[in-house]
């Protein structure tokens, strides 16, 4: 008997890979706990189609478009939808004793039992690929009863333009709405009763429709199907991500999927790459901010902090830092998880943890490219923490962010880490801490007269640049609403600072291990620094933003 050649080889003979690729696949394929076939087409080594077809001829099983099959509703309720979904297989037809079967994996031998057990048939396989494996169970079983049709022939579902097809209509409605409402979020959620889709604008979650549940595994589905994820995993976490073009921009779509105990809850995270133009001026930092920090780019080496809670804006101001540092003549490098933006003249890494590309093995890699400028999107661990301060201390200029309440505590932060004082003290060269507040809509927004009396008084005296002398002020304060703002009184936000500066008392009192609020204390009453609060309130006094918003921010709340 011939002995069969392997799959790998097979690829290898026909020229779709060289021996090396082959070689990388296989030594990664035990750790990504995935099939050679898949992880040739994880890597980009080869397609879909390209594994098929090879499979086809491997083990001589015809091969065929999903669009050229037709599906009888016999064979499809002789199989349960679960084994379905868990195997990735689809029945086509159901002939005397034999029922064939479309699968992407002929060696599946798990898979062919459970449903041979089940049916009771012999089986009849015919190769396709993966993909279309997922867009079958999509549309046979997933897809709402109504929406399915009623032929069962994949041939007019898969030629159906997506404008046509009655779930594709709804999903593609919800990201539209969510572009042309600049949310920033799309967060799609099961509950006893009905599926939630609420946006987040300015920072705010609004709900936009309750849809009856039976939609909820279709929408679910729809989604990681476009974010190339599995399907038929509902049991854990996956993030993907898609791009689609609209109205001539390109937007990037990041999707997160967690499992619940009603079901699985889809966010997906929406980026705009035409929209943004990166300035420090346009985030609404100080003047005198924005000169300290053009002063510490200025810098050769040393390393340049952003700190704040998720969603506040950091990378956003990193993004605008490096606008300011792209030159031709400086090697600039990113590493970022993921990367969110493309920025022309940089060299911009995504981390993948999966295949073991964290944020500490790529700055390893990338200190070895020569680098003048790197990027390093959050520092996570101490291990990333002293890589990088480590490479600040050798010539090169590093950003990064980290997750502090304030300025001051990033310091002690480090500490807490296990960075060595004198390591933090010697490479720190500027800290920027920062939120998100959002700004009065101009075509609604009403005046109003907060006087000395009113309670609200006291969260506006905070800062220092309220004049202790007056007993009145005139604010702005968010109006009824209009089509503008979607009736909630605000448009937009705007983003509050404040900048540490290192000196060579700061410095000292790091190696001391002084306390963040003895650091602040200093930076304040020696430094003149300009905190998150002085900020705040000014943005208020010029009309800005509210009282409400400065409350509703947890740092001020708990100064009182």
């Amino acid at each position: 008997m011939a002995k069969k050649i392997r799959l790998g080889d097979l690829l290898v003979d026909r020229g779709l890979i060289s021996q090396d690729e082959l070689k990388d696949a296989l030594s990664k394929q035990k750790e990504l706990n995935l099939r050679l076939g898949e992880t040739l087409v994880e890597f980009g080594y080869v397609t879909e189609d390209d594994i098929a077809i090879t499979l086809s001829d491997q083990y001589n099983i015809p091969f065929a478009q999903i669009s050229n099959l037709s599906f009888q509703p016999e064979a499809l309720e002789m199989v349960n939808q679960s084994l379905v979904e868990k195997h990735q297989v689809v029945p086509i037809s159901i002939e005397d004793d034999v029922l064939t079967l479309a699968t992407a994996d002929p060696t599946d031998v798990i898979a062919l039992d459970d449903i041979h057990y089940q049916t009771n048939k012999r089986l009849k396989l015919i190769v396709v690929t993966r993909r279309d494996i997922e867009r079958a169970i999509e549309w046979l079983y997933l897809a709402p009863s109504g929406e399915k049709d009623s032929s069962l022939r994949m041939t007019d579902i898969i030629n159906i333009s997506d404008d046509d097809a009655p779930l594709i209509r709804m999903v593609n409605a919800m990201i539209i709405q969510a572009v042309e409402d600049e949310a920033s979020d799309i967060h799609i959620e099961p509950s006893d009763l009905n599926l939630k889709v609420r946006y987040r604008v300015d920072g705010q979650l609004q709900v936009l429709r309750d849809l009856g549940m039976d939609l909820h595994n279709p929408i679910v589905a729809r989604f990681k199907i476009m974010s190339n994820l599995d399907i038929s995993e509902r049991r854990l976490p996956q993030d993907g991500a898609f791009r689609q073009i609209f109205k001539g921009r390109e937007i990037d779509f990041r999707v997160s999927i967690i499992p619940t105990i009603r079901g699985e809850k889809v966010v997906i995270r929406v980026h705009d790459n035409t929209q943004n133009k990166f300035s420090l001026e346009t985030l609404g930092m100080p003047d005198e901010i924005v000169n300290s920090v053009r002063d510490v780019l200025k810098l050769p080496y040393g390393m340049l902090l952003v700190t704040g809670p998720t969603g506040s804006g950091k990378t956003t101001t990193l993004y605008s830092c490096l606008e300011i540092l792209n030159d031709p003549f400086k090697n600039i490098i990113t590493i970022e998880d993921p990367t969110e933006y493309r920025l022309n003249g940089i060299n911009q890494v995504s981390i993948n943890a999966k295949i073991g590309l964290t944020y500490a093995t790529v700055l390893r890699a990338v200190l070895r490219q020569d680098p003048n400028i790197v990027m390093v999107g959050e520092i996570r661990d101490t291990e990333t923490a002293e890589i990088a301060i480590r490479a600040a201390l050798t010539g090169h200029l590093v950003l990064s962010t980290l997750h502090t309440n304030d300025a001051a505590s990033t310091l002690t932060r480090l500490i807490d880490m296990g960075v060595a004082e004198f390591l933090i003290a010697s490479s720190i060269v500027g800290v920027v801490a920062q939120r998100l507040v959002r700004k009065v809509c101009p075509r609604c927004y009403e005046e109003h007269v907060l006087r000395k009396s009113d309670p609200m008084w006291e969260a506006l005296s905070v800062g220092k640049y309220l004049d202790k002398e007056v007993e009145e002020i005139k604010l702005s304060k968010a109006g009824r609403g209009c089509t503008h703002c979607h009736s909630t009184g605000y448009k937009g936000r705007i983003g509050v600072f404040e900048f540490l500066k290192i000196d060579e008392e700061i410095t000292k009192m790091v190696v001391e291990r002084e306390p963040a609020s003895a650091i602040k204390n200093y930076s304040v009453n020696t430094l003149e620094m300009i905190t998150l609060k002085d900020d705040v309130t000014k943005k208020v006094i010029e009309g800005l933003t509210t009282v409400e918003e400065l409350m509703s921010i947890a740092y001020i709340k708990r100064s009182w």
